[in-house]
């Protein structure tokens, strides 16, 4: 006889067994891979997790292709002699050389994340996959491996500043360490064919940047303080680097004239970091509501500005010096030091990394409203908000002055803009002069977002010493970019600001930056569409400054705001495959034609992200792959001339694919049901970033969605690869043949088809219709029926190891109970519409996949392991609700809420809710008799809740990420 509960996943077999194999782990039968036997779950989930990270380390391996430091020396100097030469064969300039070296790719560390690793095991993963992949001996690939499973063993704690700073520190180390091999290897090729002028090049071929902690888009835990603390960190961690380098400088040169002058820049040095220690110390334990009239900040301040006078502040009065011993220098062992050391004070300067503050539109809107334009946050339409009000916000811009700044005004100010802008101030003044910061916009679809930026950029006299970078990261960004790009230049300060030569650029070149976020694009675009449309947005930037009538040398930054996972804006065919996802061949191309220098900057976002760039010859190697792409100018033509971008091609045929994939999915999450699934689901996956998981609404309250960043991790962590698969069914469905001509565009495959395929591979959409039906009050109804048709025996088998003792007819009740507050949350529904439409589309998608014969083979293996995994969150899930319907009757007379209340919150996965219930409702004293209710109910539901969002999911995060 076919039980209810069977015909209730009637059409659903793998929803099925994950069921059943939660409920045989409830009675402690859970069994491992194909095998019968019974094992306790601890032993199978310490197998499976250490499955897990051994996939993530083989995937990491492969992903990085080899990295073994003499094969990608190998590279860099091939692609060093590409810079060397003209396209008709001639030899440029050296200073043609120098131009052509310089940032051509930038590393972003980022924060917020969803994170899931220490920095000790993140640094272990780095070293196994290195191990693998640059082919070492199988007793270094042994010891590699035994030290990610020590370091595994070293507890995980949700990310705080400090400790994001601090992982931040360690990975932009092993990045500049990267660097410095990157600049000696271009020096090899520099000296090779530039014998009499290699000593002028600027040897600087890739840059690291951060904006932990100088990031107030959304937090709350980032004081002006900490800005100072570690804004003055980064200066004396440089500043201890190249005291060490002068040092060992010193005991090279032979000269005594040229000792005694690099020795007393060693004392200057060292004088001027202890000075800055003291002050970051004085930050580092500053509380502003321990000095509410600022009395000790103020006496600091005076101290600052006097210490200013003879303090280290400007890396030229240490390259002048370097210059002229370079004069006189003939040693090449010595020069290449010199050289190696100037190109590193030139464009670091006196910064362990460059500085990307970064703040959201609305707070720039906010603070205008004080200077007398109050922008209607009613007026949605990104064009007539710029026709409202730019022309007035214009005239502010030109006619704005400069005006007195001081520390202490700038850490009480009101408005966060202000805090920034003076910060900046600050950190020229007195901590660094001539310095280049970024100051990034998130949510940018109006031309008045940056231009608000530059006005209060002139008041504090720094316009020329930031570079303003509105972020274009959803649909209204990718559509506004070209009309708001082209807007800004018709102000005359803006245009300016970018086009005007920057006396603080390493080349005097213009600086103009735009930022491109993969995570929320990916989000409301889908994965695949969201690449093309970033695509499109970037050559539009290309075309304005083609036609802005300029002779000046423009340097363009491209930042992909993303992250390591397939989610957000990571493509799996390796560096070189993920930075042409980033900014494609055309964008290369018509930056080459025009003669516009061209950077690409990408983020790595937390110790998930950062990992493989904490080993110093992955980052290398990665770096390496990477400006192998940047550069290779006849690949970018060849690959620009693809049918995919022609007209009389492909693209009008792609254009229609990829709008078609974007509306799908735009229906898709504008569905009530979609907030609810991804909220639920979140809340069953516990995130670990350190921002809040929204953001406010204008009007109050939360916006529906998570940020991108849980918002993708969530969605990675069950499986539903909805960014990726979502809109790609419906698109072929609507035109096959149209599928078919696009099929034979090598772009197409290989930047977009090759992430389907992968999603396929790797999503398992039964593991959602599953979770999703333990709020079906349905299928509590048919474990109710079949509770009562079983016989005591069965009831026994399935309950007795796990469960409190109790009749099959309480058993019946439980059930019940259950259904009738599943009812009352009434999620169901709305999840289930948005997850057919899921379903129906993975099951299309691989129809027409394996017709074509383009399904990749799954991984048998991995697929029992996650399925394991899913059925023990399975098991978990089921307990939690089990286990609350024992939450006894609270007096509502004492509490602020009721048992339905509570129940509720459990059933959302509300951790919160049980420590108020320990704490306060049912403290654990004696004489209260709440004993038995902390044992017996409330620490197993804190159990359940931790296998449910912790114990299984990290192995997930390791299935189930992209590299990170």
């Amino acid at each position: 006889m076919v039980s209810d509960v069977k015909k209730h996943f009637a059409t659903h077999t793998e929803s099925l067994k994950l069921v059943e194999a939660a409920d045989d782990i409830s009675a402690g039968m859970a069994t491992y891979q194909n095998s019968n036997s019974a094992s306790s779950l601890d032993e199978i989930l310490d197998v499976v997790t250490d499955n897990a990270r051994g996939n993530r380390i083989e995937r990491l391996a492969k992903f990085m292709g080899n990295t073994s430091p003499q094969h990608n020396e190998e590279t860099l100097e091939k692609v060093m002699e590409r810079l060397v030469f003209n396209e008709d064969g001639s030899k440029a300039p050296v200073e043609e050389f120098s131009k052509r070296l310089y940032a051509i790719y930038g590393a972003v560390l980022t924060g917020h994340p969803v994170t899931s690793k220490t920095v000790e095991e993140g640094r272990a993963i780095a070293d196994a996959a290195h191990a693998r992949a640059s082919g070492a001996g199988l007793k270094d690939v042994s010891r590699a491996d035994n030290a990610v499973i020590e370091a595994a063993n070293i507890p995980f704690k949700k990310p705080v500043l400090d400790a994001e700073s601090a992982n931040s520190i360690e990975t932009i180390r092993s990045i500049r360490e990267a660097k410095a091999k990157m600049v000696q290897t271009a020096m090899k090729v520099g000296q090779k064919h530039y014998a009499d002028d290699w000593i002028k090049v600027n040897y600087m071929p890739t840059t690291v940047a951060t904006w932990i902690p100088f990031d107030w888009d959304g937090r709350t835990d980032v004081e002006p303080q900490d800005i100072m603390h570690r804004r003055i960190e980064l200066q004396t961690l440089m500043l201890g680097e190249y005291q060490d380098r002068f040092s060992a400088l010193r005991d090279m040169l032979q000269d005594s004239d040229d000792k005694s002058v690099v020795q007393n820049l060693i004392e200057r040095i060292e004088a001027t970091r202890q000075n800055m220690l003291e002050h970051q110390g004085f930050f580092a334990d500053y509380a502003q509501e321990n000095d509410p009239e600022s009395k000790n900040l103020s006496e600091l301040y005076e101290k600052f500005k006097a210490d200013a006078q003879w303090r280290l502040t400007d890396p030229q009065d240490l390259i002048n010096p370097i210059n002229e011993i370079i004069k006189e220098t003939e040693d090449t062992p010595t020069l290449k030091k010199l050289v190696h050391l100037r190109s590193d004070l030139t464009n670091d300067g006196l910064s362990y990394a460059q500085i990307h503050f970064r703040l959201n539109a609305k707070s720039l809107s906010s603070a205008l409203g004080e200077h007398g334009m109050n922008i209607d946050p009613n007026t949605k339409d990104p064009k007539q908000v710029d026709e409202r009000y730019f022309d007035d916000l214009s005239d502010m811009v030109d006619n704005a002055e400069v005006k007195d700044s001081n520390l202490v005004d700038v850490m009480n100010a009101q408005q966060t803009v202000v805090k920034q802008m003076g910060m900046i101030r600050e950190f020229d003044d007195y901590i660094e002069q001539g310095s280049n910061v970024r100051f990034l916009i998130a949510e940018t679809d109006k031309a008045i977002t940056p231009l608000i930026a530059l006005y209060f950029a002139k008041q504090f006299g720094i316009e020329d010493k930031i570079s303003i970078s509105g972020l274009c990261e959803d649909r209204d960004g990718q559509n506004e970019f070209k009309r708001l790009s082209g807007l800004l230049l018709t102000n005359e300060s803006y245009r300016g600001h970018i086009l005007k030569p920057r006396t603080n650029h390493p080349f005097e070149m213009s600086r103009e930056a735009d930022q491109f976020g993969f995570s929320d694009s990916h989000r409301y675009d889908g994965a695949i569409a969201a690449g093309a449309h970033m695509e499109r947005a970037m050559g539009q930037k290309v075309k304005v400054l083609e036609g802005a009538d300029t002779h000046a040398l423009i340097h363009l930054v491209n930042f992909g705001t993303g992250g390591q996972s397939m989610n957000r804006g990571f493509h799996s065919l390796g560096p070189a495959g993920d930075a042409q996802y980033k900014i494609g061949p055309t964008v290369l191309n018509r930056a080459h034609e025009n003669d516009v220098k061209m950077t690409l900057e990408t983020s790595f976002q937390g110790m998930d992200g950062n990992i493989y760039m904490l080993n110093p010859d992955m980052a290398f190697s990665y770096m390496t792959q990477t400006v192998d792409y940047l550069t290779d100018h006849k690949l970018h033509a060849k690959l620009s001339s693809d049918p995919f971008y022609q007209k009389d091609g492909l693209r009008q045929d792609a254009y229609e694919f990829f709008e078609t994939v974007r509306n799908t999915h735009e229906d898709l999450v504008n569905k009530r049901g979609y907030a609810e699934l991804i909220d639920q689901f979140m809340r069953s996956v516990l995130p670990t970033g350190s921002r809040p998981v929204k953001r406010p609404k204008d009007s109050g309250g939360e916006r529906d969605l998570p940020r991108a960043i849980q918002h993708g991790g969530t969605l990675s962590r069950l499986s539903m690869w909805s960014t990726v698969l979502d809109g790609i069914a419906a698109s072929i469905n609507q035109n096959p043949k149209r599928f078919d001509r696009l099929l034979e565009s090598d772009v197409f495959k290989n930047n977009f088809m090759t992430t389907v395929q992968r999603a396929l591979k790797e999503t398992q959409s039964h593991v959602v219709r599953a979770e999703i039906e333990l709020y079906n009050p349905k299928f509590w109804e048919a474990r109710a029926k079949e509770a009562q048709k079983t016989n005591q025996d069965l009831n026994v088998k399935i309950f007795q190891t796990n469960k409190p003792q109790e009749s099959a007819e309480d058993r019946v009740q439980r059930y019940k109970n259950i259904a009738t507050h599943m009812d009352r949350i009434g999620i169901y529904a709305g999840m289930n519409s948005v997850v057919e439409q899921m379903e129906h589309n993975v099951s299309q998608l691989e129809q027409r996949f394996e017709d074509k014969g383009m399904l990749a083979q799954r991984d048998q293996k991995v697929d029992a392991d996650k399925n394991f995994l899913h059925g023990a969150r399975i098991y978990g899930m089921m307990s939690v609700f089990e286990r609350a319907m024992d939450i006894p009757e609270l007096d509502e007379d004492r509490h602020d809420m009721t048992r339905d209340d509570v129940i509720n919150r459990i059933f959302m996965f509300d951790q919160t809710v049980i420590e108020e219930l320990k704490n306060d409702v049912f403290k654990n004293h004696v004489k209260d008799g709440y004993s038995n209710l902390h044992k017996e109910i409330l620490g197993p539901i804190e159990e359940d809740l931790s296998l449910v969002q912790d114990e299984s999911a990290q192995a997930l995060v390791d299935y189930n990420s992209g590299v990170g």
